[in-house]
């Protein structure tokens, strides 16, 4: 048998000129091992062809739906419309640049479907992009039961929350106190959060991190959660309260990612690096953590945040400083914007 991968095998050849000269084999394909088929005109982009399958998933008769982009831009949620569109676009301007995620689709019975979409951009003999084509699976079942795991280990850790919620009531009331001012402003109290690591120890953890990430071969994460209305927090509430949120999403971050390691990067940023966690994977964590965050029981004033996530394959160990910082600074300019 030859190991030549660069020589076309010849049933593999028999099958491309199958697919092309008889229509059947193409349906079947299309019908046996996808879930959705769609084909876009980037040039006039509200036509969009997608096949039976993809409407059958989602409880429609395919015979009643257009072939037209509107038809499930309408029916997507729209948190999960702006991350398709970023990546999109993201794709366009750079092929290297995967136009895959998971998205939610509203079923016509009112039920969530899970759908991990694919596409790539077929460009004319100009170099210009004219056509998307795409494929849908459904990760429905995966993904239900990826949030039943997620929900036991966010039941264990609402105890410890509740209590941290508790103590921040407390501490709003003496938010002016003059022992918690000093704290502030000798930094101690920003020392003592528990789960976030001062510069020096993250420095030493995440060499650690990126030699096993080296040796087993498996990508090193980072994610960089912003808080977009801080400066709103610490003016209305103090910035030990703001602190005290860190801390809390800290805790939820942890039990996402169990053997994480965290930052504060700036008064209103965590950063965080993981080994051993797949792309697809650690974009539906983020985004339950998004849902997470936005139904807990805060004080008075709900964070708003971002999230930026980026995977790098190294080659060899980090061991500076400024080579952590080149990565925490190319994932705030190149990480995918999960919200």
């Amino acid at each position: 048998m030859s190991n030549n991968l660069d020589q076309a095998h010849y049933l593999k050849e028999e099958l491309y000129t199958l697919i092309q000269n008889d229509p059947l084999i193409f349906d079947f394909l299309q019908q046996s091992t996808l879930d959705g088929l769609w084909y876009w005109d980037l040039n006039e982009p509200e036509h969009e062809w997608m096949n039976p399958q993809f409407w059958l998933l989602l409880g429609y008769d395919p015979e009643e739906m257009p072939h037209l982009a509107a038809a499930w831009q309408d029916i997507i949620f729209a948190d999960d419309l702006r991350l398709a569109s970023h990546n999109f676009q993201q794709h366009l301007n750079d092929p290297n640049h995967p136009y895959d995620q998971i998205v939610r689709y509203r079923h016509k019975d009112g039920s969530t479907v899970w759908v991990r979409c694919r596409g790539i951009a077929i460009h004319d003999q100009h170099g210009k992009p004219f056509r998307m084509l795409g494929a849908h699976n459904d990760y429905t079942l995966l993904m239900e039961k990826q949030q039943d795991a997620l929900k036991t280990k966010l039941d264990i850790s609402q105890t410890q929350n509740d209590v941290i919620h508790l103590k921040n009531e407390n501490r709003e009331l003496s938010i002016k106190q003059e022992g918690i001012m000093h704290q502030l402003k000798t930094g101690e109290l920003i020392n003592s959060l528990e789960l976030i690591h001062p510069p020096g120890a993250f420095l030493n953890l995440i060499q650690q991190h990126s030699k096993l990430s080296v040796k087993l071969n498996t990508p090193l994460t980072f994610v960089i959660l912003s808080i977009k209305n801080m400066p709103h927090i610490e003016s209305s509430l103090g910035s030990e309260i703001g602190i005290e949120i860190l801390n809390i999403i800290a805790r939820m971050l942890h039990s996402f990612f169990d053997t994480a390691i965290i930052r504060r990067f700036v008064n209103s940023e965590l950063i965080l690096a993981d080994i051993g966690v797949e792309a697809i994977e650690t974009a539906s964590i983020l985004q339950a953590l998004s849902h997470e965050i936005t139904a807990y029981r805060w004080l008075s004033i709900t964070p708003q945040i971002s999230l930026r996530v980026n995977h790098y394959n190294l080659t060899a160990q980090l061991k500076t400083q400024s080579s952590v910082d080149d990565l925490i600074m190319q994932t705030h300019q190149d990480g995918q914007h999960i919200l």
